[in-house]
């Protein structure tokens, strides 16, 4: 259990000391965080938070936003940008953007069975049938909609043309060694989630996010989108992530035919000044590394200057670089 801790420690709560803000560690015994609030109402499991069609170019393009957010305005500048190239659908999960999360699984369902995944790649699935996409691109920010997007890829390759994960983590780095699947799935069903996750605060677990810079090189625009990641309840957010955490699909990778490129944070002086020793930058662990595994399957382009949402601290660069995939 200590070593699992003191990873915990390296993962989740060593981002807050970039932002020079006490770690708080509090715990709360009469909290449970991995259950919805009692009278919660859920989202229904063949639903989705909200679809919005923009543009009308020849090329369908899926968006799909993480960390709790609405892919419409994740998004905004990629839209106005490529309205003439790409017909798009910006996809925002249960849960997510103010909508009504998914019912949590029964007790003991393990996070790496990817409940709420699933329940996601069935709908975006059947949306590509309501709306007769052909082989649409799927585009993704940050963790969960990474993997949501390379396992419809792995599941079904002969119905989209290729996934582009912006600032995506292919897998959580949560050990020194590597870790099979079921010493991971162990890790966090029986000692992160239950002995941690559950009974943090909201204080706690909003001093241990990601530190603004991570999010953008853009300082305001960091705050920005770190106070809204906040926002979101921590249930909603937590459930995704630890599935994310509990799974490692690098070993199904194998079977990969669709083409992926992964646009990686390059970050910014100015977050790493905040972390002399590179031992400790952990945050390029989570978002460049993490392509490692994955060889020549991921063709990989880290853009310097730029947070998770390289998108939006880099648009043009981002722009070229999926007009550029696209057409090859």
């Amino acid at each position: 259990m200590m070593a699992w801790l003191t990873v915990l420690l390296l993962t989740v709560a060593m981002p807050s000391m970039a932002q020079r803000k006490k770690r708080i560690m509090k715990q709360d015994t009469s909290i449970n965080n991995l259950v919805h609030p009692p009278g919660y109402q859920t989202m229904p499991i063949h639903q989705i938070g909200k679809v919005q069609k923009f543009g009308g170019g020849p090329q369908e393009v899926i968006l799909i936003a993480g960390l709790g957010l609405a892919s419409d305005k994740v998004f905004a500048q990629f839209i106005k940008d490529n309205s003439s190239k790409y017909t798009m659908y910006a996809i925002t999960l249960a849960g997510y953007g103010g909508t009504q999360a998914y019912p949590m699984p029964p007790a003991g369902t393990s996070y790496a069975e990817l409940t709420w995944h699933k329940h996601s790649q069935k709908v975006i699935l059947g949306l590509m049938k309501k709306y007769n996409l052909k082989k649409p691109v799927i585009i993704t920010n940050s963790q969960t909609p990474t993997l949501i997007g390379l396992r419809i890829a792995l599941e079904h390759p002969e119905k989209i043309k290729a996934i582009v994960a912006i600032g995506g983590e292919l897998v959580r780095k949560l050990a020194p060694q590597k870790l099979t699947p079921k010493q991971r799935q162990m890790g966090i069903d029986v000692q992160m989630a239950p002995m941690w996750f559950k009974t943090v605060t909201g204080e706690t677990w909003d001093s241990n996010m990601w530190d603004d810079l991570v999010y953008s090189s853009n300082a305001q625009n960091g705050k920005r989108l770190s106070d809204e990641i906040n926002a979101v309840p921590v249930p909603n957010l937590l459930r995704y992530m630890i599935e994310h955490w509990a799974y490692d699909v690098t070993t199904e990778l194998d079977k990969l035919k669709v083409p992926v490129l992964a646009i990686a944070p390059g970050f910014s002086k100015a977050l790493d000044d905040l972390y002399p020793e590179a031992s400790k930058r952990f945050y390029r662990t989570a978002y460049i590394d993490t392509w490692k595994p994955a060889g020549d399957k991921v063709k990989v382009v880290v853009v310097k200057n730029a947070g998770v949402f390289v998108h939006q601290d880099q648009p043009a660069k981002v722009n070229q670089l999926v007009e550029e995939f696209i057409k090859r």
